[in-house]
């Protein structure tokens, strides 16, 4: 991100722009060092040592040279961080004087030899900025690197001079902190200006002596730019920079007249042979050891400040964060970052509506090989291989109905043959055709009237997984294009947010795989321990599934393993994933308020029958104490006497009290189990029994079953009252059920979601609960483990639901995202936020649980923020979602196999899980 800042600290003015401000000269800091240690290093140094102390020599990554005797002033390190850690520990030990060690942070942290500024440039996000400057803090703090060199120069940024200087430069203060940043640091940073140094007074004249002002502590241009008679200090007094000069040189020979005419560094490409060419050409007989000592003491001045205050062992000053080793897994999640700013969509009249999902004609003259890879992941395409000079396959495209991707790459437009110009004009134009132009910036000039147009600068391996993620809606479009904002605007770059789930490698998140891993030994131990006998876990982060595994067997016989059809029990996860939902869509209804009692929904012309002229008892409470559990009502209902009935045969017979071993659509008509169906005239009886219930006028916060059963049955009456759904055919299907699944689960493609999973799945595909030996006498698979549920024929407020971790998954992101999910509105953010923020002084949310103020709450990391939501269920299940950080995590058992435990607890599962993710993030 730095070299973004450069390129608008180095942006002149323009004739138009107002007076420019006054900014108060800052000093160069190693000039104010006491001179002491150079005085006295100097005359003792032979000339050899004279001429070497000047020369930086460029150390190539791809290169085994031994470097254990090479002799310099210092070293410029073309490679990655390994790299330069090696090359760094063989040379301490070669020179006395301590040499410079300057980087190219492009290698270092991109590890690209392409010029990658453009990238930089093109990214606004505050967070890579941040990432950006941190790594380079860091990499100072933990090494002996001298500072970084950053390219300036039009071939950097493959841009013309015009498209550099048309803008004013806009985050000048932004880097000054940078700047301040690396004084505080003791390091130089290098601005390599090439051969544009000399290419425009003016430009210089207004910005490079402003910035010059400031700081700026070393300079490094190309030798062909100067001339003969050129004296570079003459040039830095100009513009008032008193800094060092380096000089680029390919030519061994003029050394000596380069320091002549001002350079303070020359830089060389290294190669043994140089060397010993540089050994053998040296004329020490025409030094003129006055403007060698000048030069030389200004180094020696640098490397004695930098030596004080930068000691390797010196951390006090720096924040614990940055002085961790620099992992490749940092560095790669920066690389990702800057892929993601990258593509920069300029022109869309495709994306954000629809998600594509039938697939693309991807037009191309290379294979791209990993950006087909991954649209097929998502969507899928067809390779059409063409050259510029097929004319007629262009003009085809212009006609194409089905979406197509045109890739415009090594191509320079403005040299074209005008039948080319115009067909590829016509075939940009067709909104179905997304255009994709690769390399030449000024190609863009030419495509404003393309429907959908995005730029990259650079088409590697990264740029095209990425892209082809953004393409399907797997990835938001982020970038802003840097230049060209008087023909595109001030902000020319859509942003499109991500519309899908997709997945990703942990460290393209910020996710340290190592740590993450963990969570495997976690899980095999509890297996070892039979907290349970098999689960399914999933971690996402940024609509990205990081971690998606199935662990052990449904049952203890070790017969079915678990797969990603499974379903499970999720037990009290349904307060959240199905009465909640509700309570959501009815509240966005407006079919009823929150702080509404209970009164005016009530059937009371029912009830008064049966209550014998009493009112309800619960009339008077409202929608949001139920949701926040804090009606008063009692924590479960007064069911035991259905639990404990036996009757005289010890054996449920044909006909009993309550149950009958086989169903009567007209009496026993209630599912408990398989051979269990209840008489339905209890479940009358135990809404009757609801209404009956003892309020504690407290209201104090108690979790309770009763407040969820209590939300289906009013919300049930609810929708049947404002027929919010089509009358079923079948005259016992459940409206509460129907509305769910039309509002939510159908649209989301929840398929392995539902109540009552044995009249959808196959049984095997149902994982087992408990070995019921008090009340049904039997192995639970497919009826709901929870009792207050069962009574209910599976379907309730509390309990019922059984789904598996990826549909979950899909729903939370939903909510994560703000109410939508591939281009689609579910809820409004408004309404996601009510529920799911801390309601009232309650911790809770809106049927949500939440992370309490003393970071105590049951299976969530103490490391998780307060925006957390989500819960836990009974059956050994959690889902939790961070909105601060975008991460959701799926867990799902039968811990209660073969019967209720508590093992899961002792090895705290839940909670350890969730407490890895949030120590895998990177900063």
């Amino acid at each position: 991100m730095l070299v973004f800042i450069l390129v608008y600290v180095f942006l002149p003015e323009t004739e138009s722009s107002s007076e420019e401000e006054e900014i108060e000269t800052v000093s160069i800091d190693f000039l104010d060092v006491n001179p002491s240690i150079a005085d006295s290093i100097i005359p003792k140094m032979e000339d050899e040592e004279l001429v070497f102390q000047h020369i930086l020599w460029r150390i190539p990554a791809d290169s085994n040279y031994n470097l254990k005797d090479l002799k310099g002033g210092g070293f410029i390190f073309d490679g990655n961080q390994e790299f330069i850690e090696s090359s760094i520990q063989t040379l301490d030990s070669a020179n006395l004087i301590r040499p410079y060690y300057f980087v190219n942070p492009n290698r270092q942290f991109l590890e690209s030899s392409l010029a990658l500024d453009q990238e930089l440039l093109n990214s606004e996000s505050k967070k890579v900025q941040k990432k950006y400057r941190n790594l380079l803090v860091r990499s100072l703090a933990r090494t002996d690197i001298t500072g970084y060199i950053f390219n300036y120069n039009n071939a950097a940024f493959e841009l013309d001079s015009k498209a550099l200087i048309e803008e004013q430069p806009k985050l000048f203060e932004t880097y000054m902190e940078i700047l301040d940043t690396s004084r505080a640091s003791n390091s130089l940073f290098a601005f390599h200006l090439g051969n544009d140094f000399l290419a425009d007074s003016s430009f210089f004249k207004k910005n490079l002596s402003k910035i010059a002002k400031r700081g700026i502590p070393f300079i490094l241009l190309n030798e062909e730019i100067l001339a003969s008679d050129t004296d570079l200090r003459k040039i830095g007094e100009g513009f008032k920079f008193n800094g060092l000069f380096g000089v680029e040189s390919k030519n061994t020979k003029n050394i000596t007249e380069l320091v002549q005419k001002g350079a303070d560094l020359i830089v060389i490409d290294y190669h043994p042979e140089t060397y010993k060419q540089l050994l053998s050409e040296l004329n020490l007989g025409s030094i003129e050891k006055d403007k060698f000592s000048y030069s030389i003491k200004r180094n020696l001045l640098a490397k004695t400040w930098m030596r004080n205050g930068f000691l390797k062992e010196d951390f006090d000053s720096i924040p614990d964060s940055l002085q961790n080793p620099i992992s490749n897994r940092i560095i790669k999640n920066l690389q990702y970052d800057l892929a993601r700013n990258s593509g920069i969509l300029i022109n869309n009249k495709v994306f954000g509506i629809n998600n594509i999902k039938k697939g693309f004609d991807i037009y191309a003259t290379d294979k791209f090989s990993r950006f087909q890879r991954t649209i097929n992941q998502y969507s899928g395409f067809h390779p059409v291989g063409f050259k510029y000079t097929d004319i007629k396959l262009i003009q085809s495209i212009a006609k194409a109905n089905k979406k197509s991707i045109l890739i415009l790459d090594k191509i320079q437009l403005d040299t074209c043959k005008s039948d080319l110009i115009d067909a590829i004009n016509q075939a940009v134009q067709n909104k179905n055709v997304i255009t994709v132009l690769v390399g030449n910036p000024s190609n863009i000039l030419r495509m404003k009237e393309a429907k959908n147009l995005i730029y990259l600068s650079h088409f590697m391996d990264k740029n095209q997984y990425i892209l082809a993620k953004q393409i399907c809606g797997v990835l938001s479009f982020e970038g802003n294009l840097a230049f060209y904002h008087k023909e595109f605007g001030e902000n020319p770059g859509t942003k499109i947010s991500r519309s899908r789930m997709g997945r990703a490698k942990p460290e393209e998140v910020g996710i340290n795989p190592d740590t993450l891993a963990q969570i495997d030994y976690l899980v095999r131990r509890a297996l070892s321990g039979r907290a349970f006998p098999g689960c399914q876990v999933l971690v996402a982060k940024d609509g990205q599934i990081i971690y998606d595994k199935n662990f052990g067997y449904q049952t203890y016989r070790r017969e079915h393993k678990i797969s990603d059809k499974d379903v499970y029990d999720i037990a009290s996860l349904t307060k959240v994933v199905a009465t909640t939902m509700v309570a959501m869509k009815l509240y966005e209804l407006k079919a009823y308020k929150l702080q509404d009692s209970l009164y005016r929904y009530l059937p009371e012309d029912t009830l008064k029958l049966h209550l014998r002229r009493r009112k309800s008892s619960i009339r008077n409470i409202r929608f949001d104490e139920i949701l926040v559990h804090k009606s008063g009502l009692p924590a479960g209902a007064p069911i035991i006497q259905y639990l404990k009935y036996v009757d005289r045969q010890k054996e449920i017979g044909r006909y009993d009290k309550y149950y009958c071993d086989e169903k009567d659509d007209t009496i026993f008509c209630v599912e408990i189990a398989n051979g269990y169906y209840l008489d339905g005239s209890y479940l009358d009886s135990m809404w009757l029994k609801m209404n009956s219930l003892y309020i504690d006028k407290s209201k104090a916060y108690k979790y309770s079953d009763v407040n969820m059963n209590l939300l289906y049955r009013m919300f049930k009456s609810i929708i049947a009252k404002k027929n919010l759904v089509r009358t079923p055919r079948k005259a016992n299907y459940d409206v509460f059920t129907r509305f769910l699944d039309s509002c939510f689960y159908r649209p989301l493609e929840m398929r392995r979601t539902t109540y009552l999973p044995r009249m959808r799945y196959d049984t095997l595909d149902i994982v087992p609960t408990e070995d019921d030996k008090w009340w049904r006498k039997q192995l639970l698979r497919g009826y709901v483990h929870d009792p207050n549920a069962a009574l209910y024929g599976g379907i309730a407020g509390n309990a019922g639901i059984f789904s598996n971790k990826t549909d979950l998954a899909k729903l939370f992101q939903m909510l994560l995202d703000g109410g939508t999910f591939e281009g689609k509105r579910y809820l409004q953010k408004e309404t996601v936020d009510l529920f799911t923020q801390s309601y009232g002084e309650s911790h809770r949310g809106l049927g949500f649980n939440k992370q309490s103020a003393s970071k105590k709450t049951f299976g969530i990391s103490p490391l998780a923020p307060s925006s957390l939501f989500g819960h836990t269920g009974f059956t050994g299940t959690c889902a939790w979602a961070d909105p601060d950080n975008g991460i959701i995590m799926i867990f799902l058992s039968n811990r209660v196999h073969p019967k209720v435990n508590k093992r899961i607890y002792k090895f705290g599962v839940r909670k350890n899980i969730h407490n890895i993710i949030y120590k895998a993030l990177m900063d």
